[in-house]
């Protein structure tokens, strides 16, 4: 058992950072209900993927409404070619295990990939890199 990073070591993991979460005893008769939200599935996750790729990298470059906004920098707009409703179920095969958090962090790491590459365009191989990247840190 690994100890969570709180103060006092009152609760702890199995080990891998996921799964059940014990608390000490003094903390257990504080809690009343005990809610379980299992991760999502492979058609969740595809879900998931499509929700933030709208969020991160659709929507990425559109101004704001509101006065303010026009003095606001815009991000540059992002040209997507070639990311296809098979590669985002390729992908959310290969994130089984993910949380939502994960597959929000996942997008949120393609779109800075997109933006620190010299012509602002995600494509089928890049979003690929940045998913198996992504994969081979949560397996560690």
């Amino acid at each position: 058992m690994s100890s969570l990073r709180s103060k006092g070591n009152n609760a702890t993991t199995n080990g891998n950072g996921f799964g059940d979460v014990v608390l000490h005893p003094s903390l257990q008769k504080r809690v009343d209900e005990v809610l379980e939200f299992p991760l999502p599935g492979e058609e969740e996750l595809c879900e998931l993927l499509k929700l933030y790729l709208d969020k991160y990298i659709v929507k990425a470059g559109e101004r704001k409404a509101g006065m303010l906004s026009l003095f606001k920098p815009q991000p540059q707009k992002i040209d997507i070619k070639g990311i296809t409703d098979d590669i985002l179920r390729e992908a959310a095969a290969k994130t089984d295990g993910f949380s939502g958090r994960e597959i929000a962090k996942l997008m949120a790491s393609v779109q800075a990939a997109v933006y620190g590459s010299k012509d602002c365009e995600l494509n089928s191989s890049l979003f690929r890199e940045v998913v198996d990247y992504k994969v081979a840190e949560h397996q560690q």
